[in-house]
């Protein structure tokens, strides 16, 4: 009975279904920091997106085609260029 308790109790339980909670349902009130990437040949700068999903895209540089890291832990990484000329 403890364990039950113990559940119910924690607030990353879904108290109806006795799930864990996604982690995008806890995050959503952080803030974000924006995280900028150089590309390590051109400098081209990228501001870094964070998913839960596969982007469907290898990530590489727009200029020099420089492969990127496509994960970094449990999030996909997604590259969208800050610099670029408009």
């Amino acid at each position: 009975m403890r364990f039950a308790v113990a559940i119910l109790a924690c607030s990353c339980i879904n108290v109806d279904t006795a799930m864990p909670l996604r982690r995008a349902n806890w995050q959503l009130n952080e803030p974000r920091i924006t995280e900028i990437f150089g590309c390590p040949l051109c400098h081209a700068e990228y501001k870094i997106i964070r998913r839960q999903t596969a982007p469907g895209i290898k990530p590489q540089c727009d200029e020099c085609e420089q492969e990127f890291l496509p994960r970094d832990r449990d999030e996909w990484l997604v590259y969208e260029r800050v610099d670029a000329l408009s």
